[in-house]
């Protein structure tokens, strides 16, 4: 992960979300969520990145809900720059999913991405993402009740705290040296476990 400053955000009251849209991620329930916080944050705006069987349900929503001035579907990105200056535009990353036994296991390689950048992030209750301890997350506990999840969002929306900190720790923590130096900790220990 390669800390970047994040410089390139215009538009506080702006969200992405990147993930494979299937039916784990929630991407209707996200969308009304932003409709729902709208006229509290008249410049709010989201982008959906990514693909999955969710899809076509995605691009359905915003045409039948007229929203497409504020809520973009851009599909997937595969090229990292593009992505990274497109998530840098933005001021808060969503990590919103269904808590499940797959699910909480995973490593929150977004989660690190968007912090690495600076960002707030909005994530469900997820044990990996709350073993990082950033002071950047903001943290969705109710998998069934949207309206917690209104708040949390609205809690990150008006947060004017600087995350940058974070992207630093992540620079010193999770860079190669520090990496391999574990990864041979860890090696050793097999070693003299056998």
């Amino acid at each position: 992960v390669k800390a970047r400053k994040s410089t390139q955000c215009k538009n506080k009251y702006s969200m992405v979300y990147l993930t494979g849209f299937n039916q784990w991620s929630r991407p209707i329930e996200t969308m009304q969520v932003a409709m729902a916080l709208k006229k509290e944050f008249p410049t709010l705006e989201l982008t959906l990145i990514g693909e999955g069987t969710e899809v076509q349900k995605i691009k359905k929503f915003i045409r039948d809900n007229r929203v497409e001035r504020y809520i973009h579907y851009l599909g997937g990105i595969y090229d990292r720059d593009k992505l990274f200056s497109i998530i840098n535009k933005h001021a808060i990353g969503l990590n919103i999913s269904e808590k499940n036994k797959y699910r909480d296991a995973a490593f929150p390689l977004k989660v690190l991405e968007y912090s690495a950048l600076g960002k707030k992030v909005v994530s469900t209750n997820l044990t990996e993402v709350k073993r990082l301890g950033f002071s950047n997350l903001f943290i969705f506990f109710d998998k069934d009740n949207k309206a917690t999840l209104v708040d949390v969002i609205r809690s990150a929306l008006k947060d004017t705290q600087n995350y940058l900190e974070v992207s630093n720790l992540i620079l010193n923590t999770y860079n190669w040296e520090n990496i391999i130096r574990e990864l041979l900790n860890l090696a050793k220990t097999d070693l003299r476990a056998e």
